[in-house]
């Protein structure tokens, strides 16, 4: 009869923790990519890009240059894009 407690009780508190994690599935709020940080040297921008996806921009204000960093699934890692100078950009237009 002990086992058959025991068994009932595991079962028991597995369906409360699939419960609780079921509702903060629901009640949390998604990630979302619009903000920037800027600091006296850097400045991080995240965008969405056009190839799908999320793009993080890495401003140098100092030395000018800004990279562009999107995430690989397949490495579970950064890529850099791009490495650009902001004021070839700016002058381009």
């Amino acid at each position: 009869m002990s086992n058959n407690k025991n068994k009932t009780v595991a079962v028991i508190l597995l369906s409360l923790c699939a419960a609780l994690l079921l509702l903060a599935n629901f009640y949390t709020a998604p990630a979302k990519a619009d903000f920037s940080i800027k600091d006296r040297d850097y400045q991080l921008v995240t965008a969405r890009s056009n190839a799908g996806g999320e793009s993080l921009y890495l401003m140098d204000t100092h030395t000018g240059l800004m990279a562009i960093l999107t995430y690989d699934p397949n490495i579970r890692a950064l890529r850099t894009r791009a490495i650009i100078s902001i004021p070839d950009i700016l002058s381009s237009r």
